[in-house]
């Protein structure tokens, strides 16, 4: 039996909007999604402070498996931890990543590239190889607090906090997935995973 963990923060941003799940299946959207990991292992192979994206494409009704994905790696990743994010995050070891997978019908590729991924009070930004990027900053109410969204449980980090975000600036370009998406919104979010 595989254990691993991983803790950290994702952020996602794309053509839809950013309720995740639900808005990808019953509609057409194109993604670029990344998780930088606080802490993690898999086994007894260390995972921290390494990144992992992913850029979808769906046209699709929910629970079909019509997904297109790329899965990227981060490059500083040993061929160890290259193993244990490709399973992770390719589904095969169960836990949230698994319950997306489901609906991904194809991997188009598994890139091995440079992933920069930069979240924090004040905004964020991702930036995946030469393919694609994004930038935000956190909406706000007129009294200054961010706009949140609570315990989501289709989303990509179900069950807690997400912040709500304006995209200053958003592009993914590779492999037929292509989308550019500034002034749209995105999500960020902690997130906890675990195998099961």
């Amino acid at each position: 039996m595989t254990d691993w963990t991983l803790y950290g923060t994702y952020a996602e941003v794309g053509t839809a909007s950013p309720v995740t799940l639900p808005e990808l299946a019953n509609g057409n959207c194109t993604a670029l999604v990344g998780w930088h990991i606080d802490k993690g292992h898999y086994n007894r192979v260390c995972l921290d402070g390494l990144n992992v994206a992913v850029g979808v494409r769906g046209s699709t009704e929910v629970n079909q498996r019509k997904w297109t994905a790329v899965l990227y790696i981060d490059h500083r990743a040993d061929a160890a931890q290259r193993i244990a994010l490709s399973n992770i995050f390719g589904g095969r070891v169960g836990g949230d990543p698994a319950r997306l997978a489901r609906h991904v019908a194809s991997v188009i590729e598994i890139d091995v590239v440079p992933i920069l991924f930069k979240a924090g009070t004040d905004g964020g930004h991702l930036v995946v190889g030469r393919v694609g990027e994004a930038e935000w900053r956190p909406m706000t109410e007129p009294d200054g607090r961010r706009i949140t969204l609570d315990g989501n449980p289709q989303a990509i980090a179900p069950d807690t906090t997400a912040t709500i975000s304006y995209v200053t600036r958003a592009r993914l370009q590779d492999r037929g997935l292509s989308f550019v998406a500034t002034g749209r919104k995105a999500v960020t979010a902690p997130f906890a995973y675990t195998g099961t």
